[in-house]
């Protein structure tokens, strides 16, 4: 349906997926016939890219469309100086990109910051701390990131930008190693995608400044890193037990712990809202695997009652049955499409949830309603 916020929302909302097959890789049915493996490829914008080449086309692509959606003043400098990019990454391990962990930050500003401000020629900057890199809750995490930039900076507003794709050949083979694709022997299993989301995050000083319309008020939000992140004991990951233990088996064994405290962000950012009892659509990252679904089950199962959620007037959204996986971005997906609910009139209530997970444990929760 496109690649701009208006087509994208509206292919959630109804039901349109765009999945195809990564390119150079297949599996084997129980036939044993070749079969290709589901993906969801933005083919004419990343056929022939990895990793931040990727990222920096998808990027692009989001921001002109933010400029163009928005109506921002290209041609104001100044406007654009105080504006902070905050962006919103998967963890970058040297196993899944075989980058020096120590040096990138630097790589990022010289391979990723630079390039796209040379693209749109726009003096952007990203503050200390505005790479987060800790994947689909990184949305969540950065709002606290925002808030202190704007009380202590000359910044008067940020933009957020997620941005990720799984679909690079380290990525897909080590997604390949865990069994964690969807395949005719794995319908547990996630589908691989790629894709960028950004926002404009404004002051109330700034929107009276510009006179612009927002579309939505973030009124909470709460990040909850995971306490026991994966390490492998011993060599090949073995246990104190000589068990093998893999990142797989470490999600499923810890998906109650993630969940119970993705239940405990999302009370925690509730509050903060001063809802007393949340209705409204909830948008989650699950993806087709086990362990997010075991994890959002206990998390829902907590959220019940009068202090939570009330699921009967609540709508679950989950876009990556029409996006596949989209990393790092969904968060920030998450708040374009609560912001299309409220413009095109048909959120269910005057609340939307967004709640994300990422892959090492970290969860995250935003509470916004509608702007104006």
């Amino acid at each position: 349906m496109g690649y701009g916020v208006k087509n994208s929302c509206a292919s959630v909302r109804c039901g349109i997926s765009r999945f195809g097959s990564v390119p150079g890789f297949s599996t084997y049915d129980s036939d044993e016939m070749s079969a290709p493996i589901p993906g969801a490829p933005a083919h004419t914008l990343t056929q022939g890219y990895v990793q931040n080449a990727a990222w920096l086309r998808l990027a692009r692509i989001a921001m002109k469309d933010l400029i163009a959606y928005a109506k921002l003043p290209t041609r104001d400098h100044a406007f654009w100086r105080q504006t902070a990019l905050i962006w919103i990454l998967p963890e970058i391990t040297y196993e899944r990109f075989n980058w020096p962990e120590d040096q990138v930050d630097n790589l990022l500003r010289e391979y990723c910051l630079k390039p796209l401000c040379e693209s749109l020629d726009l003096p952007l900057s990203t503050p200390a701390q505005g790479f987060v890199r800790i994947g689909h809750a990184g949305a969540a995490h950065a709002m606290r990131i925002i808030q202190r930039s704007l009380e202590t900076s000359p910044y008067e507003r940020a933009i957020l930008l997620g941005v990720d794709s799984y679909l690079d050949y380290l990525c897909v083979t080590q997604l390949d190693e865990e069994a964690r694709l969807l395949t005719a022997e794995n319908a547990a299993g996630m589908i691989p995608g790629e894709a960028a989301a950004c926002v404009l995050v404004e002051t109330s000083r700034s929107v009276q400044t510009r006179a612009s319309s927002p579309e939505l008020k973030i009124i909470g939000a709460s990040f909850k890193p995971f306490p026991n992140k994966f390490e492998p004991e011993g060599e090949n990951g073995e246990g104190t037990e000589g068990e093998v233990t893999t990142p797989a088996v470490w999600r499923m064994t810890k998906a109650g712990e993630m969940g119970m405290l993705l239940a405990e962000a999302v009370t925690e950012a509730i509050a903060s809202a001063g809802v007393s009892s949340f209705h409204g659509d909830v948008v989650i990252d699950v993806n087709g695997e086990n362990w997010r679904s075991m994890a959002w089950g206990t998390a829902k199962s907590r959220l019940a009652g009068p202090s939570g959620i009330n699921w009967e007037a609540s709508n679950e959204i989950v876009p990556m049955s029409s996006w596949g996986d989209i990393g790092a971005a969904a968060g920030v997906a998450g708040l374009c499409i609560a912001s299309r609910s409220y413009t095109r009139q048909y959120a269910s209530g005057p609340y939307t949830l967004i709640c994300s997970i990422s892959e090492n444990g970290d969860v995250g929760a935003m509470v916004v309603s509608k702007g104006r």
